[in-house]
Parts: C-alpha cells; structure tokens; sequence
C-alpha cells in the first residue's frame, strides 16, 4: 500500500471525505532475477515441473483494479496503469470512472505488473481488465451517494484488485461501504483480495481490509498493520490478515494474490481445457478456502492459532500464498460431505461448496496410510457474512447476518469420531482453520458444522505426508517393492481415473511409474523382519499398450 496520504475533496450531500493511500516509495521494476524468486517462493516453479499439463493463464477471466488518484489536484486524475511490454499484446484497458482524460500513475503500474504482467504475475494471460478511480468506485459503483442511493451496480469482472487503504471522516459511511462490498461480493461470488496497511502508516484504516468476505492481504516479513480488527460497528474482534505474500509492500502482495486468485478462476470454469473444471470451485467462499488451505507455515516458525477460538495466526494469517498448493487442491476435485461419518471418503488435496443447516453437521473422511508418518494436515473453511436488503423500494438498506459454523477433526482410526484432535470455534470470524503436523497412519474425519444459521460454505484441505509409497514403487502399500506391485501397475496402466500407480504424480499411469518401480524393486519400507519376500529377477513388461491420449496429463491429479 502506499506511504502519503491525501484528502478527497467532498463529492456529496454527505460529505464524503476519504482518505486514500497514493503510491510512493516502489522500488523500480528490473525483474528478471526478482521474479524468479518470488515465483519460487509461491511455489509456480515447482507446480511448473510438476504439471504436464498446461497451466491455466487467467485467460477468458475479465478484472478489475481499484485505484488511488496518485494526482493532489481536484482537477487532475492519475490512475490508469500505462501501457507497457510486460502486458499481454491486445489487452484491453478500460478506464471505468466517469472521469474525462484521466493519465497514468506509477502506482497503477506496478500493480497491474503484479496482477497481469507477464514476468512478475502468474495471470499473463489476461485480457480484459476495468480500473476504477477509487472515489468514483465508492460513490457511483457501490453506489454510496445519494443518501439511500440503489443497491451495488452488477459487476461485470470476476476478481477485483484493491491495493488502496482509507477510510471516511465518517463511521456510518465506512459502515456502508463495508456492507455494501460484502453484498456485492456475497451476491454475484466476485473474488476481491483487498490490502491492509503498511506497517509504517501506524493506522489500522476502516476500508477495506475489515471487510468479512473479501480476502485481507498483509506481507510475509509482516510488515503490515493485522490483528483484531477494531472497527467497533462491524465485527470487531475478527482476525486479519487472511493470507500474506512476499512483495515488499501491501499493495504489491494483494496485486498477487488477485493473480493467483484469477489463474485458479480460469482452472475452475474453463470446460474445454481443464477437465476438473466445475464453478463451484470458482465461487467466492470456496475459492477464499483454497487460497487459504494451500498457504505454508513452514517459513515462519513463530506461527500458531493458539487457541480453538483464534482461527489465524495474529500476523501471518492462514501463512504465505502457495499456488502450487492451492491449484493441486482445486484439481484434486469436488466431495459432498456425507451425513454421518464414513459417507464420503475423499483424496488428499480437495474442496466442496455445500450449504449446513442450523445444528447439522456434514463429514469428511480421510487417510493417512500404512507405513507413512508425519502426516501435515490444513483445513479452512470459509463462509461469506449475508447482507440483506431491509428496504423493499428503490432504496438500499443494508443490514449483515452472520451464522456461526464450527469445523473439528477427529480420530476415527479405531472407530468414526472416536477423539476429537483439533477444533476452531471462534464467534467471530468467517473462517475456521484447522492445521496440526505430526498426524499417524490412521483414519481422520473432518466435521463442518452450524451452531447458529444456515450458510452456504467453502471448505478445502490438503494432507501431506512422508514418503508416499507410490513415489517409492510400492503401489499396493503393503510394505515391500515387489511383483505384486509390477502387477498392479501393468493391470491399470494407461488409466487416468485409478491411480493407486501413479507413482510420479502426473495423473496417468505410464511408463514413469514403470521406471520408478523398477527403480525401487525389492526395497522394503517396514523395520527389518517385518515383512519375509522372495524377490526375483526384474521383470520386463511385455508391452506398453495404453489407450490413445492416456499418456496427456488431465487437470485432475490425485493424491493417495
């Protein structure tokens, strides 16, 4: 986010008057080496290495950006973002506020290179984007004035970038605001990662990161403003930020996120290209679980929601944006809970969107194989606050609703919810997570549940563990790289729906997991003496006859 600030000159009877972060103090964009980096950190170089496919662009994804006037004159609007090489050839920049001429701010710049620039983003592929000038965005697209002005205009973009900070001389105009992006968010699943402030700023501001249903970006060094959120009309108490990324300034990290968000957004409705598509992965609860869900810890060792109330860390959040984690959980594909507890038994990286009803509880099960330890598990669930409409005419009179939904994960290895392992229970925020390290072999059962209110609901998980056994070669698991192996591989190669051979993780069994096998051959994975085999000579499969296209990498990748 930005270091200056400016006043907005009233633009109505209500006495609008916002402060806005302006853009100050980015470093100059020489990438190369930078980029590389940063790619690394989140994880899109080894998604990269390990995807055959090819991997989603944000192509076909219409954005957004909100913006700050970078200018200090009335009269004077700097927010467009300008014309550059690292910018798809035949994009489209619209400029969506009423403002005539409005020229170009370095600030707009640098995050359009975060959100869609080809050596920084992972959403090069972008065409079509809309920048607003904040002020108008408040006023004309959400709608603030006139007083009791109509409800938010209908969005035409899928994600929206807000790398701005501020807030209104007022509280009820802050409160609107807030009410108003939640419902267009809530409404019509627009995905809008949204900034805190800088550290340096010293100002928790009202607008926008205390929004219940966006997504409240801070920086991996933690140099931002998080923590409870303060505004006392709305939800106080809630923990933020939701995730954190790497660039050295809250707005550049939210612009990261945005792209992110609008790389998983193509995977999720594009049909033709990816063949787990479905756009309930694309909705804005579910999308906000995946996000969160796939963000590492590892790097912060001071990481902890300490108690079962207190879903986030205080700084870091749900822990630093990993698109490679979060892309293998979208395409590790929708499960329905089931009512009771071994209803529905799901792959290790997965999410649903499904709805609970006041004092019900929907049941994921999972597990952990024999011979693996170690096990790594993060669950978060997400659900939107509702924003309702009390005035029946033309008028917009907003007013929020929040159900309160638990998520608790139990032991079922000996018998289903046999112990309960970790909860999160807090009143007050819009998601739930769940992380523990450490997990055994064994069998695990994940509950959602509603105390208070029936919600619609995003969850998403992913399970690691130590050395999967079909990486080693030993696909049927039962502790020894022998010909039984051999034969479940041979029985199911070229398959892309059974995948207990795939060894190499690419979403078909072909001849890699052959290789990898023979590589492993009369290895044992128990204690000496567990386990007594005859092993004989190699054997060479006679052929490698697969159906035609079972070598081509489908976006569906499983994880047993």
């Amino acid at each position: 986010m930005l270091t200056n600030r400016l006043d907005y000159r009233p633009r109505s009877s209500r006495g609008l008057r916002l402060l806005a972060a302006v853009a100050c103090g980015v470093l100059p964009f020489v990438w190369t080496a930078d980029s590389q980096a940063y790619k690394t950190e989140i994880g899109y170089l080894q998604l990269i290495d390990e995807y055959e496919g090819t991997l989603p662009t944000g192509a076909g994804v219409l954005v957004s950006m909100v913006e700050a006037n970078a200018s200090t004159s009335s009269t004077t609007h700097l927010f467009l973002p300008e014309s550059s090489s690292e910018f798809l050839a035949g994009q489209t920049i619209t400029n969506g506020s009423s403002v005539s001429s409005p020229g170009v701010s370095d600030h707009a710049t640098n995050m359009a290179r975060n959100f869609f620039g080809s050596t920084r983003s992972v959403a090069f592929g972008v065409t079509q984007v809309t920048v607003y000038e904040a002020d108008h965005y408040l006023n004309s697209i959400l709608n603030l004035t006139p007083a009791n002005a109509g409800p938010p205009d209908v969005p035409t973009y899928k994600v929206q970038n807000h790398s701005w900070v501020g807030s209104f001389d007022s509280s009820s105009n802050n409160l609107e605001t807030l009410r108003r992006l939640d419902y267009l968010i809530d409404t019509y699943d627009t995905i809008v990662p949204v900034g805190l402030n800088n550290a340096s700023q010293s100002d928790y501001t009202e607008l926008m990161a205390q929004s219940y249903n966006a997504i409240a970006v801070g920086r991996s060094d933690a140099g931002h403003i998080g923590g409870p959120t303060p505004f006392s009309s709305y939800g106080p108490g809630r923990l933020k930020p939701d995730i954190v990324s790497s660039p050295t300034a809250t707005s550049a990290a939210t612009a990261s996120v945005s792209s992110v968000a609008t790389m998983l957004y193509q995977s999720a409705t594009d049909t033709a290209n990816f063949a787990n598509a479905d756009a309930d992965a694309a909705r804005s609860e579910t999308m906000k679980a995946i996000l969160m869900a796939g963000a590492t810890k590892e790097e912060f060792p001071t990481w902890e929601n300490a108690s079962p109330t207190q879903p986030l860390d205080l700084v870091y959040g749900a822990g630093e944006l990993n698109v490679r984690n979060s892309f293998f959980i979208q395409q590790g594909g929708q499960f329905d809970g089931a009512a009771s507890a071994g209803g529905t038994v799901v792959d290790d990286y997965g999410w649903d969107y499904g709805e609970v009803n006041s004092g019900q509880s929907l049941f994921y099960d999972l597990s952990v194989p024999d011979f693996h330890s170690d096990g790594v598990l993060s669950v978060v669930l997400a659900w939107n606050v509702e924003i309702t409409d009390t005035n029946s005419g033309s008028q917009f009179s907003p007013t929020q609703s929040l159900a309160n939904l638990d998520l608790k994960l139990w032991d079922s290895t000996g018998a289903p919810l046999d112990a309960v392992l970790a909860t999160s229970v807090s009143t007050k925020d819009n998601v739930e997570h769940v992380y523990l390290t450490g997990l055994d072999a064994g069998d695990y059962t994940i509950e959602v549940l509603s105390t208070s209110g029936d919600r619609d609901f995003g969850l998403a998980w992913r399970l690691d563990y130590e050395a999967p056994y079909r990486v080693t070669g030993d696909y049927n698991e039962d502790g020894v790289v022998d010909a039984a192996d051999f034969t479940l591989w041979r029985d199911t190669v070229g398959s892309t729906s059974n995948l207990a051979a795939d060894g190499d993780l690419n979403g078909v069994v072909d001849q890699g997991d052959y290789d990898l096998w023979r590589t492993a051959y009369g290895s044992l994975h128990t204690p000496p003496g567990a386990i007594s085999a005859t092993l004989a000579a190699v054997p060479e499969p006679a052929t490698l006859t697969m159906p035609a296209g079972a070598a081509m990498i489908l976006g569906r990748r499983r994880r047993r």
